[in-house]
């Protein structure tokens, strides 16, 4: 919402308020004046009553519709809005394969590579070249882009041709971070909200909130006492988002219901059924519908072979270290089996500041094989070279975890926390209670996961099921 306010001596005396698709205007605190928007006319009300409707149907959203202009007419009309910089790469692009192809896709949006974040990977390896969709980013370079695919464009390219009517339903795929900010803008907007869906890759959205409220706590309290009055007393205390976290640590918020509010959608698809739950449970208040897909499994190509000693036992664990992921204590898992079990053990840590973490810690690092900034290709390879892959949750929300899926196209043995993955993984690996979990527990089903054979191993079901065509199939058929 933007507003626009003219005063005279400090008495206001005209007001324009802008919307998405509404405008308002105000004489001497009057409402007077609405302006409603669609997506080929406009509706004019004068105090309330309705004045005038006007349609229109210029040249550019006529290129859809109209399969009898020719090549050359359709082509003279692009080059003259390119020549005045109306139209960019993306938007030529995205009118020339709007006049060859007739068929009703589904329109996506989220984030892209090369942005680092997993959700980037996936909508990547889910909807490029994915011919039921297109997909719509903040593309900061657009080269890329149409070095990408097809069917990848700008999302201005959607706002600027009023693009809602050309699709059968609108994904809006959200994730915990500041890349994802732009998407929820894009659902807010949404015209259709009865065919528009949030895909969401875990139930914690605090931090997207956040980043939506311009990094502003005091805008993002206000959105919580509103949703949440249950904890207004206590978040009313609170001065920064630093504090909300330290007060939020059980997770007592998830912040969906703003979510909710904000876009006023309430068709979720989520990748397992803790995500599934935590929904449920925190928009318990609410008539939600919920769909329950799944993380398809990695296409893995050009792995290293990796040659190393009998004697040596590799073990991974990769993502950012975090206490909430026990990274210490799996790192003294490792040192009290090498010591007091004499085994030779070595530990990966693949992730983003792993040196700087372990550095606070005083304990034998000498079987520690750090690696950071790595490559997709670096990253598989790692994971090829371990025997064992170690991925812990305190306390899981629903999220995915990239690490798992690759490790089970890749054959390895792995060792999770309860409820941390999809159930049907959970009954193939090793699992730990995350319950008074301490490093000596975790050194105990390693011990046991390493003496187990690794003809335990039997991911095919999963390989089959769990793949990108089935993913885009589900998705299409909502």
């Amino acid at each position: 919402m933007k507003t626009k306010l003219i005063a005279i001596f400090g008495i206001p005396i005209f007001k324009k308020t802008v919307y998405s698709r509404l405008k308002k205007y105000y004489l001497l605190g009057v409402f007077f004046l609405k302006i409603e928007i669609f997506n080929k006319s406009k509706k004019y009300s004068l105090f309330g009553l309705p004045i005038l409707k006007i349609h229109h149907n210029d040249k550019i959203t006529d290129l859809f519709i109209n399969e009898q202009k020719t090549t050359n007419e359709i082509e003279s009309i692009l080059q003259r809005l390119f020549k005045y910089d109306i139209v960019k790469e993306s938007d030529i692009a995205f009118l020339n394969i709007k006049k060859i192809i007739n068929k009703e896709k589904n329109a996506v949006f989220g984030v892209l590579p090369p942005e680092k974040t997993g959700i980037a990977i996936f909508n990547h390896n889910a909807f490029v070249d994915c011919e039921c969709f297109d997909i719509f980013s903040d593309v900061r370079d657009l080269s890329i882009a149409r070095g990408l695919s097809k069917n990848v464009f700008d999302l201005k390219t959607f706002i600027k041709f009023d693009a809602s009517y050309l699709y059968k339903k609108f994904i809006y795929i959200l994730g915990n971070s500041s890349h994802n900010n732009p998407y929820l803008h894009m659902a807010k907007s949404s015209i259709d909200k009865q065919k528009s869906w949030l895909y969401i890759h875990e139930a914690n959205l605090n931090n997207l909130l956040f980043s939506h409220c311009n990094s502003n706590f005091l805008i993002m309290k206000e959105y919580l006492i509103k949703y949440y009055p249950e904890f207004s007393s206590e978040l009313i205390k609170l001065k920064n988002f630093q504090e909300f976290r330290i007060w939020n640590e059980e997770l007592k918020i998830y912040s969906l219901r703003v979510i909710v509010g904000l876009t006023n959608i309430f068709n979720f698809i989520v990748n397992n059924s803790l995500c599934k739950n935590l929904i449920l449970k925190e928009l318990k208040d609410y008539k939600v519908n919920i769909v329950e897909a799944f993380l398809p499994l990695p296409k893995i190509a050009n792995i290293d072979n990796f040659c190393k000693k009998n004697s040596e036992i590799y073990i991974g664990t990769f993502g950012v270290p975090h206490e909430i992921k026990f990274s210490l204590e799996i790192a003294q898992a490792i040192e009290y089996l090498n010591k007091s079990k004499n085994i030779n053990i070595k530990l990966l840590v693949v992730g983003y500041g792993a040196s700087n973490f372990f550095k606070k810690y005083d304990f034998d690092k000498s079987y520690l094989e750090i690696y950071e900034n790595v490559s997709d290709i670096q990253f598989y390879n790692l994971i090829n070279q371990v025997d064992l892959v170690v991925q812990l949750r305190k306390k899981p929300h629903g999220e995915s975890s990239g690490p798992i899926v690759s490790a089970l196209v890749l054959d390895k043995k792995i060792i999770t926390s309860k409820d941390f993955v999809d159930k049907k993984i959970e009954n193939k690996v090793f699992v730990l209670d995350n319950h008074e979990l301490g490093y000596k527990k975790i050194a105990e089903k390693i011990l046991e996961c390493i003496q187990t054979s690794s003809d335990v191993v039997n991911y095919s079901e999963i390989k089959n099921s769990y793949t990108y065509s089935n993913l885009a199939k589900l998705l299409d058929e909502l």
